[in-house]
């Protein structure tokens, strides 16, 4: 059984009249797809979004579009390319493609309707490809020889509508239904989030076989906090941890679901480039106005830190904390990752009301790709614990690695409901 990392990238959508662009770094040459049309306003979609290099399958996508009929996809020198809206190829260079559409004139609604393999001979309840507004359409799906049917999918919103092998559609609009088989033995799993403006990238996307492990990691989404992983073909809730291991057990479609919060303050940010600390010795540091302990950590400037800008901390099997209590906290955010090639480790999120007896609320995991890890302050956990936000609390992120297993911090935030209360120091010894 193989276990395939998969990291959840936040890509900003932005549409262009006449083009949308990828450009991606990996291994292999980095190259460009450029999408454009000879009228405005289609959507023209690649995918995967980002990450394309030389040998890599990419699939172009061109939408439809109210009063046109997508016709075909030329190069720019005008040659013919494809007559399928989805074309899926091998990129072997930077190129563009031209969307090329004609006006039609029937009142009535198009289907576009393909699979992404060649001789799938659809079944529909009524002939097409135009239909009157809101004709009720059954299609089903053939089995094919050496394939397993995946899933339909909606190619204009770019989203899994079933894993049935014959579904119903109304057609209210003009529509673009996908069918995806794979060979046998292998399946398709989506991951997204149910944020419109954000979208989630497998930087594997599959497909995967049964009992393939992905590991899952919510991103941070400004003005948002995550609730949970929701498996929508089933109706629950997989886990309400931000990162955790899904083992694969069929076609799948997984969100992540965020709820928006109000807006808190921002009450005191570091980067830690203003200090310095050259061993792992206990002491204290004075950064960005405040102090804080290092226990078992310094301030990393090498190669090796991952880091944003010139410096981090460095923590082995010890702590960060602040030497000053925090009245009603929000939520803490940092950047996190691994130090070099050290192997995976986790962390602990702790408060404490003395700055002595500290209370565990969140273990999470620390991987070489160095991300954002965003903790909300809840306040009925932390009213089970004997706590309140409405008290000063210490915050420690604690570490139980060794000297193998190092990580480092940057960029670290703490949000207050309140930020004109003043932080309490105090002593530590």
């Amino acid at each position: 059984m193989k276990r395939i990392s998969v990291s959840i990238l936040l890509v900003l959508i932005s549409v262009f009249i006449l083009s949308a662009c990828g450009f991606f770094r990996q291994t292999g040459v980095p190259v460009s797809v450029t999408l454009e049309s000879n009228i405005e306003g289609p959507n023209l979609r690649i995918s995967p979004p980002d990450e394309i290099f030389t040998g890599r399958e990419v699939t172009i996508t061109a939408g439809t579009y109210p009063g046109y009929i997508f016709v075909e996809w030329q190069y720019e020198d005008g040659t013919f390319f494809s007559t399928f809206p989805s074309t899926r190829f091998v990129i072997e260079g930077s190129v563009t493609f031209v969307a090329i559409y004609e006006v039609f004139d029937d009142p009535g609604f198009y289907l576009n309707l393909q699979a992404n393999i060649e001789g799938v001979d659809f079944s529909l309840s009524q002939a097409g490809p135009y239909y009157e507004k809101d004709t009720t359409l059954t299609i089903t799906a053939p089995d094919i020889e050496g394939y397993t049917f995946n899933f339909f999918e909606d190619a204009n919103q770019n989203v899994m509508i079933s894993r049935d092998q014959t579904i119903t559609i109304h057609m209210d609009d003009s529509r673009h239904i996908m069918a995806y088989y794979a060979p046998e033995g292998e399946y398709h799993v989506s991951i997204e989030t149910n944020i419109k403006t954000f979208s989630a990238q497998a930087l594997d996307p599959g497909p995967y076989e049964l009992g393939d492990e992905i590991e899952l990691l919510a991103p941070y989404v400004e003005g948002y906090d995550f609730y949970h992983w929701y498996d929508y073909f089933n109706d629950q809730v997989l886990s309400t941890e931000k990162q955790f291991t899904y083992t694969v057990t069929g076609t799948q479609r997984l969100i992540a679901i965020y709820v928006e919060v109000g807006d808190p303050m921002l009450y005191y940010t570091t980067g830690f480039e203003d200090v310095m600390k050259v061993s792992f010795a206990k002491g204290t540091i004075e950064t960005n106005g405040y102090e804080w302990l290092l226990d078992d950590a310094l301030i990393g400037t090498s190669s090796a830190d991952q880091k944003n800008g010139f410096r981090s901390v460095r923590l082995r099997a010890g702590s960060l904390s602040t030497t000053f209590g925090i009245q009603y906290l929000s939520r803490i955010e940092m950047q996190v990752g691994t130090f070099g090639l050290d192997p995976v480790s986790e962390l602990t999120l702790e408060v404490s009301q003395d700055n002595e007896h500290w209370h565990a609320l969140d273990t999470f995991t620390v991987s070489a790709t160095f991300h954002t890890y965003l903790y909300h302050f809840d306040s009925d956990e932390l009213y089970e614990l004997g706590l309140t936000t409405a008290e000063p609390l210490f915050i420690r992120v604690q570490s139980d690695g060794d000297e193998s297993t190092r990580v480092n911090i940057d960029d670290l935030r703490i949000f207050t409901e309140d930020s004109s209360i003043p932080p309490i120091d105090d002593d530590v010894e």
